[in-house]
């Protein structure tokens, strides 16, 4: 990966971690960028098995550049999660793909819609959200479903999913 384009990475990841801030004051960038990896089999390659920005309860994975695809973005984050989760046996986090075109100032965010029904509470109406989100509409969302105080996830107070799958996401 070219130098600049890993440094607009690095520049976007801690734009994403300051955006979630006031919602989640424990968001950081993972800690994998400072070097500590596992190898995967991609060739040897490095692979990363912790998500871009770390979050309570969400796997956010971050992309800038010039073609970036949130879809593409959000496969990443899915496919990462759940072998994270086998290998380590940990609770399940909602994969979220978090995007900008380069030289626009909109950073989208893209997740399953049976994850996004997970995270925001049955109070808070759906009607006008779009399939892809502006992150500041997510943040917003998820910020309704902290206000509501109560679990947050499928098993949730304010969630909508299986009351018998428990819950996805613990207490915030």
């Amino acid at each position: 990966m070219p130098v600049n384009s890993k440094r607009k990475g690095t520049a976007f990841e801690r734009e994403v971690v300051r955006l979630f801030r006031p919602l989640y004051p424990e968001a950081r960038r993972g800690w994998w960028q400072s070097g500590e990896q596992s190898r995967g089999a991609r060739g040897g390659a490095a692979v990363a098995r912790v998500p871009d920005v770390q979050v309570p309860g969400l796997w956010v994975e971050c992309g800038t550049g010039r073609q970036m695809d949130g879809r593409a973005k959000l496969e990443q984050a899915v496919h990462d999660e759940e072998v994270c989760r086998a290998e380590r046996h940990e609770v399940r986090r909602s994969p979220v793909a978090v995007t900008r075109r380069l030289r626009s100032r909109r950073v989208e965010a893209t997740v399953r819609l049976r994850d996004l029904l997970l995270l925001v509470p049955a109070t808070v109406e759906l009607d006008d959200v779009p399939g892809v989100l502006d992150l500041e509409d997510l943040l917003r969302l998820l910020g309704a479903t902290r206000a509501s105080g109560g679990l947050v996830g499928a098993g949730g107070a304010g969630g909508r999913g299986d009351p018998d799958a428990g819950p996805v996401l613990g207490p915030i």
